[in-house]
């Protein structure tokens, strides 16, 4: 893998291995073991909007079961997609906790 498709995976599915293709996740983490400085360079920032996200996310979660699902909110809102779909609840705040031996 090249330090440019590696940061164009980090880019566009997160810092996550599990949400990185699987055809290209072995190849992914190799780049880690193999590049350490790289990794980190492109990781770092991908964790942190993980993170950010992770905690909108949550934070939407516990909105809405406080609000419930009035008749007024359905109205004004319309249906709303469900909030579990697609969003880690990890923390993801030191990306090297995520590979042992890293």
């Amino acid at each position: 893998m090249t330090p440019e498709r590696f940061s164009e995976l980090v880019a566009a599915y997160g810092g996550s291995p599990q949400r990185w293709p699987e055809n290209e996740r072995t190849a992914a983490l190799d780049f880690i073991a193999a590049n350490p400085a790289q990794a980190e360079a492109a990781l770092a920032p991908a964790v942190e909007l993980d993170d950010l996200l992770s905690r909108i996310a949550s934070q939407l979660r516990t909105t809405r079961s406080r609000e419930g699902s009035s008749p007024r909110r359905r109205r004004r809102c319309g249906a709303a997609p469900s909030s579990s779909g697609g969003v880690p609840d990890w923390p993801a705040s030191d990306w090297r906790a995520r590979w042992p031996g890293r």
